[in-house]
């Protein structure tokens, strides 16, 4: 409850703002619904999540989903096949065993902020849609008293802005800013990659949840890639992507995630929500 009235004050304090800004309209609107749906997934999903593989079974877990049927999205003519089996609840997917953690780490957002995030997507705009994931998931941390960092990126080191919610928490002008931030570049993906390592090292603590949200990428490079995955094992990472009405930079991105997920109309999102709100 405590959360939930949290994001309300959010709300409330966007909802005001709105003269300064069409975008804290349109998030602040979204955020009350993205905020109950969350704080309903976690209410609901079990008390220590699987994570020990058991076996290979059918189904249409996107988290879960094996690497070899997510390879079928990275070709045009294999894709159809995909969306096919997932209707069907025909994937396959790892059947996990729960162990109980040890304790949980970060959650760690990269918002995509380049120039075509401002496209519309079902109606709505996917810097909207991804700023109010962001508030919803503040609204977790501070449930779970877990830290939260936010990375707002575009296309260089110099488009990168960090900003810190300990335990989910921060000052309504910090929430306000990061909103209201958008560098309409390019999309690189490297800075935001190097922040997040040291935003890891600096937790003091392991198994960091990081999620990344973007319309498109190219190409990461080799060493990003390779630190990446070092300090995945390292430190225990959980990585999810999120691709945006496209398909463009899934094979590089699927190199440094546990899953990738895609949504081409955000009106149709609760199968991205239920994942990444189980975190």
């Amino acid at each position: 409850m405590i959360a939930a009235h949290m994001c309300v004050a959010h709300s409330s304090w966007l909802l005001s703002q709105v003269g300064r800004s069409r975008r804290l309209k349109q998030v602040a609107t979204l955020c009350g619904r993205l905020t109950r749906i969350a704080l309903h997934i976690q209410s609901t999903r079990v008390q220590y999540p699987p994570d020990e593989v058991t076996d290979i079974r059918y189904g249409s877990d996107i988290g879960h989903v094996l690497p070899s049927e997510l390879a079928l999205l990275t070709d045009p003519a294999l894709e159809v096949l995909f969306f096919h089996r997932y209707a069907e609840a025909q994937l396959m997917q790892y059947e996990l065993a729960g162990n109980e953690k040890q304790g949980q780490g970060p959650i760690i957002l990269a918002v995509d902020t380049s120039g075509s995030m401002t496209e519309s997507l079902g109606g709505i705009a996917k810097d909207v849609w991804a700023k109010a994931v962001m508030l919803a998931l503040m609204a977790i941390a501070r449930l779970q008293e877990r830290d939260m960092v936010a990375f707002l990126f575009s296309g260089s080191a110099h488009e990168l802005t960090r900003f810190d919610f300990p335990k989910g928490r921060a000052p309504h002008q910090t929430v306000i800013t990061a909103v209201e931030t958008f560098y309409n570049g390019g999309t690189v993906f490297e800075p935001w990659m190097q922040a997040t390592l040291k935003a890891v090292d600096e937790a003091q603590f392991n198994r960091a949840d990081v999620i990344a949200a973007t319309d498109g990428l190219t190409s990461i490079s080799a060493a990003a890639r390779d630190a990446w995955q070092h300090r995945r094992v390292e430190r225990g990472m959980r990585a999810y992507g999120i691709l945006l009405g496209t398909r463009e930079g899934m094979h590089a991105l699927a190199a440094i995630a546990d899953a990738v997920l895609t949504i081409d109309n955000l009106q149709d999102d609760m199968p991205i929500l239920q994942t990444i709100f189980a975190i």
